[in-house]
């Protein structure tokens, strides 16, 4: 293989400063300069470098710093501090000369991308059904599980329920409990308010649309359920379980 060979061109000004540069520190010129912000306030800790070489300076509180022992000739400094635009600049010293230039750096502000923050209106009814959710008693259906199911009829969702039925009685479609041998409908709940339709038991097609709904709890008997449910007119839903739906329209009343 032939090895490759670089060749660099170096204008004759820019050679001039490279060569400078690596006798930098052989002479008897010094360098003192001031470091300022746009105000003219001083930027202390500002890094001050010559570039080509390991010279690095640091201005002090007062914005000054100092490079002494250079040799005369031409020389590239680069000033930069944390939150300013760095800013580089051309030198020249003559041999036991001090030059006293002045560096205004500009801040730099930072610009971010827009962020919008969405978030749901909580209320004491969702905090409690988070905490009862957290207990695990009972199966639960927050309203992105809800969202994330795309289900036309809120019947759809209860239809994973492992704790009722729904089972069609004539046009209806009603919860059954699944701990009962016999038909026991469960009770039905809108923002904790029990509703029912005469002694038959509530349609389940009567619920809400999914998206209007903030989250919904299934509970399977009265071990389970909340002590503050307040209970349907029947014998029977004391003891069948209980569906309770929380709207968002409702959720804060």
């Amino acid at each position: 293989m032939v090895p490759r060979i670089a060749i660099v061109l170096m204008l004759p000004a820019q050679l001039s400063v490279a060569q400078n540069a690596a006798a930098a520190r052989t002479g008897s010129a010094v360098i003192e300069g001031v470091v300022t912000d746009s105000a003219l306030r001083p930027v202390d800790a500002a890094d001050v470098s010559i570039l080509f070489t390991h010279v690095h300076v640091a201005a002090d509180a007062q914005g000054r710093f100092a490079i002494t022992h250079l040799r005369a000739g031409n020389y590239l400094l680069a000033i930069r501090r944390l939150g300013f635009h760095a800013v580089t600049a051309a030198v020249r010293v003559g041999d036991g000369d001090t030059v006293r230039p002045a560096f205004l750096l500009q801040p730099a502000v930072a610009e971010l991308e827009p962020v919008t923050v969405t978030a749901r209106t909580g209320s004491a009814r969702l905090r409690d059904f988070d905490a009862r959710r957290a207990l695990g008693l009972g199966e639960f259906w927050t309203a992105d599980q809800i969202d994330s199911r795309h289900a036309v009829s809120t019947v759809d969702i209860l239809r994973e329920s492992v704790r009722l039925r729904v089972v069609p009685s004539g046009p209806k479609k009603i919860g059954m409990s699944r701990r009962q041998w016999t038909a026991c409908p469960v009770q039905v709940y809108i923002d904790g308010v029990a509703v029912a339709q005469g002694s038959a038991p509530f349609d389940l097609e009567q619920l809400p649309a999914p998206a209007k709904i903030l989250g919904i709890e299934v509970y399977g008997g009265p071990a389970e359920e909340p002590l503050w449910l307040p209970r349907g007119s029947s014998a029977a839903s004391l003891s069948c379980g209980a569906v309770l739906v929380w709207t968002k329209d409702g959720s804060d009343r």
